[in-house]
């Protein structure tokens, strides 16, 4: 294999990694996301990486076929990771924003002031 082909085989295997990596990450906590963004930002510039050398190079798809597979079965997770956590997100959301509106039904501020209203046009 030429060197766009090794080049091309690293690349894969570090958008696999970098997956992984995502996979591992816990979403609830605050360090974490910021780790995502980063590493999110990462796969974006693997992947356009790999699309140049595909695209200019003369290296066969046969013989990155199986990395790719597993490059895409890894994204394919990643992405249902964060489809269920942005589910459990939106969900959490929800509740909260119910519980002030029947916070807010209970509860109701008065403006109105205690005393006595003269009407002087009577």
């Amino acid at each position: 294999m030429n060197q766009d082909g090794q080049s091309l085989k690293q690349f894969i295997m570090q958008l696999s990694a970098t997956s992984e990596q995502i996979l591992s990450l816990d979403l609830e906590e605050e360090d974490d996301i910021s780790r995502l963004e980063a590493l999110q930002l990462e796969q974006e510039v693997l992947k356009q990486q790999i699309e140049s050398l595909m695209l200019t190079s003369d290296v066969s798809h046969t013989d990155i076929q199986d990395l790719l597979h597993d490059a895409y079965y890894s994204e394919v997770k990643v992405n249902q990771k964060l489809t269920l956590f942005k589910e459990f997100i939106s969900d959490h959301l929800s509740k909260v924003q119910e519980g002030s509106r029947m916070k807010n039904a209970y509860h109701q501020a008065y403006s109105q002031a205690e005393g006595y209203f003269v009407d002087n046009k009577k």
